[in-house]
């Protein structure tokens, strides 16, 4: 894996992630030991808990996409969590010990190992940096002159011929049951005894 800054710019900042990550751990625990503190209090020390914590994971990914040069540290950062389960009701908010359990801790487990692993990344060179990859497009089909059924069935994704097979029976099935209303039989009627005559 490349890093685009140089590996003790890099350190640096990754220090600077985790010691904020760990404040932000040490002031949510302090404000669990809070006692004799009303509900609506509490309520108020996790929403502003809460806010910290998106601020610190979104500031922490935006660093780690400074740092590296493909987006997977990042989303993995994002993606960090407790693998241990909890069985929660549909209303469950979670508080600060969850965050603090399964998401801060996780997280600064995995900026621990990528600063202890920082020497074994690999710096771009300026040239890499600045021209970087070209942009990969997928390839276009090229059209038929004349376009068939059988070319639509080897080119168009299954996924579109449900939709449309879909989109087919759902018309009829609203023609059926709009002919059954009694104004509109009645027009019926009347266009067919019309065009009868």
């Amino acid at each position: 894996m490349k890093i685009r800054v140089a590996k003790s710019q890099a350190k640096r900042i990754l220090d600077a992630r985790i010691a904020k990550g760990k404040q932000l751990r040490e002031e949510g625990a302090q404000s669990l030991q809070a006692t004799n503190v009303s509900q609506d209090l509490r309520t108020r020390y996790r929403d502003f808990f809460e806010t910290q914590y998106r601020h610190w994971c979104d500031t922490t990914e935006q660093r780690l996409s400074e740092i590296f040069v493909s987006g997977d540290c990042p989303r993995e950062f994002s993606h960090k969590h407790s693998s241990e389960r909890e069985y929660v009701s549909p209303d469950w908010v979670p508080g600060i010990h969850y965050y603090i359990e399964h998401q801060i801790t996780p997280q600064l487990d995995y900026l621990n190992i990528l600063r202890q692993n920082i020497d074994e990344f690999e710096e771009c060179t300026h040239d890499e940096m600045s021209i970087g990859p070209p942009p990969a497009s997928a390839p276009e089909p090229e059209l038929p002159a004349r376009v068939t059924l059988s070319w639509l069935w080897r080119h168009v994704p299954v996924s579109f011929w449900l939709w449309f097979v879909g989109l087919l029976i759902i018309s009829f099935v609203i023609g059926v049951v709009v002919g059954q209303v009694p104004g509109v039989e009645s027009v019926i009627q009347t266009l067919i005894s019309l065009t009868s005559r």
